[in-house]
């Protein structure tokens, strides 16, 4: 499984109620929470390690000055930052979300037509329980607000 499905899958899992499935069927859904757990706050710890290095110099105090320029023009004031100053800022967010995109998907291969290199896309061995299709209807009945791409997420994942 890719390291992106991982945390895909326990964004979805994480919120679900499990009312009306047997204790077993809950038990595997929260031994996949526990497994996931562990790919999820690596990948999150290396995405904030990947944002400090990436950061420009001086990249939180420029978002504080626009942010306080932005307050003032809401309190009905003018703008504290010149237009310079905003398109320099704005040039250099633009760079530190593509080198961060960068570090999350990889670089384009043209050749081979996909991202390659990313960490969304490293391999993890995580062992998931499945549930059977009665055990998954039941998870379904219980969350009537999730939505069908959550669903269909969790029947190529989960069931078997």
């Amino acid at each position: 499984m890719k390291v992106i499905e991982a945390v895909e899958l326990f964004a979805i899992l994480k919120d679900l109620k499990l009312s009306g499935m047997e204790t077993s069927d809950r038990l595997k859904v929260i031994k996949n929470l526990q497994a996931l757990r562990e790919v999820v706050d690596k990948y999150n710890a290396d995405l904030d390690l990947a944002k400090e290095r990436l950061k420009p110099d001086d990249y939180d105090g420029l978002v504080m000055k626009m942010l306080e320029s932005n307050e003032a023009v809401a309190a009905g004031g003018s703008r504290t930052v010149s237009d310079l100053e905003i398109t320099s800022f704005n040039k250099m967010n633009e760079q530190f979300n593509r080198d961060l995109k960068a570090v999350q998907i990889g670089v384009y291969d043209k050749d081979k037509r996909l991202f390659e290199g990313g960490m969304n896309n490293e391999q993890v061995d995580v062992k998931i329980e499945s549930l059977t299709e009665l055990a998954f209807d039941k998870l379904v009945d219980a969350n009537k607000d999730v939505p069908a791409g959550a669903l269909a997420v969790l029947f190529d994942k989960m069931v078997k």
